[in-house]
């Protein structure tokens, strides 16, 4: 009362002020209850969604009795029957900017709400929680049991009236019908746990905790499989490695479901062999590996097996580029080596191998890739170049020249010589200005 200006002894105009100050103040406190009024009416739908996700999480623990409807009801929230089914709606809106994803969120709740409680009017009460930004998750109140061919029904004309109104993709997660409160905390978990396969089952709109339950099976990566998918990644081999990496895929993806937490393990193994077969990484490659480390917790099995895809062929570029290059340095060194050791008669492959501290078995590999013939047919046909420039150049004997090639004698240079280039080395010093080797060698 303290706000009211209580009227003392004064003329009449005074007294008039004094009634018309007291008008004032009255008609403020009247606005003010107004708008206090306006402020939990406008809050109330907050408290509502509150409530109930509260009591669906188990955060408030809570009797089946009628206290709990009393609790409903003072929050404006009437259920009518006793059995509940939960169904999440999730909206698929991957290329979309972050500013029209969360302008369209309320827009798609309040869509969602509606077309559920146009379409609910034959089955018997639904009311609309947001568990998440723009994540609609719906409460369905039935007086009997809903089958699983009942909410399967519901669910798909549901998405199919939400496709149509909002023009856009969306998936629908299904838990079972219960009874009481208990049960309608049951199916929300059984809701949330198929809204879990959203990233291992991606191409059912609709995803039942019935057709889930049971997929708790183990992935098919031996360590036969993963060995071999790293041997090929080491060797730069893309084809080899895609379709072992297609196989992953098919078997524990395309012919199976298996459990979200399990798809995640089996990706990180895979991201974390073609990391070892790497070796290095380069700055643009470590940039792209930054953009998309996301796919491995929030990514879906198709996003992240066609990364993967992408990360084999960037390593097995990176890996061909390196042997590409390792080959011209070695190449170089071999070359170094036999110009330095022609003379000796026991140069040969496994003079070499030793050389650049390799095995002789390894070495005959990488002369395959590097020179396309076998290292005794290499040296000699470099014998026979030199022994071609002296013979072109000098004017001494075959045998002189065999010596200075690392050939025991004449006769092995004759026939080496003969061997490659069609004739002598006394026809080629004959003919050696018409006679051009390069263009007769076999």
């Amino acid at each position: 009362m303290d706000q009211f200006i209580v009227p003392s002894k004064k003329s009449k105009n005074n007294i008039k002020d004094d009634f018309n100050q007291i008008g004032i103040t009255l008609k403020k406190m009247a606005d003010d209850n107004q708008t206090a009024a306006e402020r939990i009416n406008s809050m109330m739908p907050v408290v509502r969604n509150n409530l109930l996700l509260s009591i669906l999480n188990g955060n408030m623990q809570t009797e089946e009795n009628d206290d709990v409807k009393k609790i409903f009801r003072s929050h404006g929230i009437y259920f009518q029957y006793e059995y509940f089914t939960i169904i999440i709606i999730e909206k698929f809106e991957d290329n979309m900017h972050e500013n029209i994803k969360s302008k369209s969120s309320f827009m798609f709740y309040a869509t969602v709400s509606e077309i559920t409680r146009r379409i609910i009017d034959s089955y018997g009460v639904c009311i609309s929680v947001e568990i998440s930004v723009g994540t609609p998750c719906i409460i369905l109140n039935t007086p009997t049991k809903f089958t699983e061919s009942n909410i399967l029904e519901f669910a798909k004309r549901l998405i199919k009236d939400i496709s149509s109104s909002q023009k856009l993709r969306t998936q629908a997660y299904i838990g079972s019908c219960y009874k009481g409160v208990s049960g309608m905390r049951q199916s929300f978990e059984e809701a949330r746990t198929a809204h879990n396969y959203r990233n291992v089952i991606i191409y059912d709109d609709i995803i039942s905790y019935q057709n889930i339950k049971n997929t708790n099976m183990p992935i098919i990566y031996s360590s036969d499989i993963q060995m071999r998918f790293e041997n090929n990644i080491r060797a730069g081999n893309l084809t080899e490695a895609l379709k072992i990496l297609d196989n992953i895929y098919q078997t524990n993806f395309s012919d199976r479901t298996i459990a979200p937490e399990i798809a995640s393990c089996l990706v990180s193994s895979i991201y974390l062999s073609l990391m070892l077969c790497a070796e290095s990484i380069d700055e643009d490659t470590y940039k792209y590996l930054c953009e998309k480390s996301n796919l491995l917790l929030n990514g879906n099995i198709h996003e992240c097996y066609s990364w993967l895809k992408d990360l084999c062929e960037i390593i097995c570029n990176k890996v061909n580029m390196e042997k590409e290059s390792k080959k011209a340095e070695l190449k170089k060194k071999i070359e170094l080596i036999i110009e330095e050791y022609i003379t000796y008669s026991d140069l040969d492959q496994t003079f070499i191998a030793g050389k650049i501290g390799v095995t002789p078995s390894y070495f005959s590999c990488l002369l395959k890739e590097i020179f396309n013939i076998g290292m005794s047919e290499y040296i000699s046909k470099t014998r026979c170049s030199l022994a071609a420039g002296y013979l072109k150049e000098s004017e001494l004997t075959v045998e002189t020249i065999a010596k200075k090639v690392g050939l025991l004698n004449g006769i092995t240079l004759n026939r080496i010589f003969k061997k490659y280039y069609g004739i002598t080395p006394g026809q080629y010093r004959d003919l050696k200005s018409d006679y051009d080797i390069n263009n007769h060698i076999f």
